[in-house]
């Protein structure tokens, strides 16, 4: 009962490391993240494969997440033409491209990726970032080029950054923001918890704000069965199933579980939804905040 009749895989990833760089997959030795396992993700990993991992889910779209920030626009180019293979089925129905908005042609950038018919916003990773960008005045101008392209943005940061991402969203409350991962919830101890809760809880009073559980395999690794479903609970309490979208994250959480029991996991933590419910939160609000209806 707890599975969904429809899924959009709502985060993913596809590379093929003959045609692109990828400089984080192409760098010989342990991942300070992942360690010696991060050799199981230095392979290519194409819509085939993809299809193979999905199986028998009722996985009807996805989007696709930059994989590499080297050629963003060369990226995209590759992912669209895959896409348009009849092998691909149309996977990926959707792309979120790359742009750095601490650039000079971040314009031409974000042009570019405009003109490929599957770009709908983009992604630029911050929990990581040195120089704290989000306090930085040119970055934070530059980001309001995404209005011109009607672009939604992927906000990947910290539950401690909240302040700075804050002041982006209420700066910006005419773009639409996409929390991925759950908001890093890596931080399990009763603090981090509570961190955690208090920053969803301040982005869900933010209408321009939304929520996508995916990640979980990567965060939590062989433990992700022992937190999906109390991290996908709260999600729920917190922002509500019209506001909440879901992804696999793969083939990077390949690294914590099989495709079918990440899902698995996400159908546990939904389990007492109505049918419409559970429709938005693994169908409706990716269609909608991905543009899906419109492809």
């Amino acid at each position: 009962m707890s599975r969904p009749k429809r899924i959009i895989d709502a985060h993913h990833h596809l590379w093929d490391l003959s045609e692109n760089i990828h400089p984080w997959l192409s760098k010989a030795g342990p991942h300070p993240m992942f360690g010696e396992d991060f050799d199981a993700l230095r392979q290519t990993y194409l819509p085939a494969t993809f299809l193979n991992d999905i199986g028998d889910l009722p996985v009807e779209m996805s989007v696709h997440l930059q994989a590499d920030a080297s050629d963003p626009v060369r990226e995209s180019l590759g992912l669209n033409r895959m896409a348009k293979a009849p092998a691909s089925r149309g996977f990926p129905h959707a792309i979120v491209g790359y742009a750095d908005f601490s650039k000079p042609d971040v314009a031409d950038i974000l042009a570019a990726q405009a003109e490929i018919s599957r770009v709908v916003g983009i992604r630029q990773t911050l929990h990581h970032r040195s120089g704290r960008p989000l306090d930085q005045e040119i970055w934070v101008r530059n980001f309001g080029l995404l209005r011109k392209h009607d672009f939604s943005f992927e906000l990947q940061v910290y539950p401690r950054q909240l302040s700075e991402a804050l002041r982006l969203v209420d700066r910006y409350d005419d773009i639409q923001f996409v929390l991925p991962h759950a908001g890093l919830p890596q931080d399990r101890t009763a603090e981090g918890i509570q961190q955690w809760q208090n920053a969803m809880c301040a982005f869900a009073k933010r209408e321009n704000v939304v929520v996508k559980a995916s990640g979980f395999g990567m965060m939590y690794r062989a433990d992700y069965l022992k937190h999906t479903a109390a991290v996908i609970r709260d999600l729920l309490a917190i922002f509500g199933a019209n506001r909440c979208l879901a992804g696999s994250n793969y083939p990077v959480d390949r690294l914590g579980a099989s495709y079918a029991d990440i899902w698995q996991s996400m159908f546990d933590g939904t389990s007492e939804l109505s049918i419409d419910e559970r429709d938005g939160f693994y169908f409706g609000t990716a269609a909608r905040i991905y543009k899906l209806n419109e492809h």
